[in-house]
Formats: structure tokens, C-alpha cells, sequence
């Protein structure tokens, strides 16, 4: 993962994702990033990239899958 400044200038790597990113989806106000990674984990950070909550989804991810935010 790549954390993309303004301007396109600044390029930083803020990490990597066992298994890959399947699906990702930002709140409505941008403070969180839910991302649904490829070993059927779902991770909840905030904008400085820290974990707030890891969720197992049980079984690994072989078919597409879609995250949202609904109010």
C-alpha cells in the first residue's frame, strides 16, 4: 500500500497486504479505510494507517467481494 500526498509528489509505502486487497472502502467523512484482504480478514485503520480493528471472516477469499458504508 502507498499513501499518495496532494500533489502527486510525495510517495510513501505505509505497508503490505498478506494475501492482496480484495476490496476497500472509505467512511463517508474519511477517517477510516475498511479493507477486506485476500486471507478473508477484514481491517479497519484510521488516516495515519493504525489498526483499530482486525475481523476474520473465517475461510480464504476466492471469489470477489464488495465493502461499503451505509447509514
Amino acid at each position: 500500500m502507498v499513501e499518495v500526498r496532494d500533489s502527486g509528489q510525495e510517495i510513501q509505502e505505509v505497508g503490505a497486504l498478506e494475501g492482496g486487497l480484495r476490496s476497500m472502502a472509505a467512511s463517508p467523512d474519511g477517517e477510516v479505510l475498511l479493507l477486506a484482504t485476500g486471507l478473508a480478514r477484514l481491517l479497519l485503520m484510521n488516516q495515519d494507517w493504525d489498526l483499530l480493528y482486525d475481523i476474520s471472516l473465517g475461510e480464504q477469499l476466492d471469489t470477489s467481494v464488495s465493502v461499503f458504508w451505509s447509514s
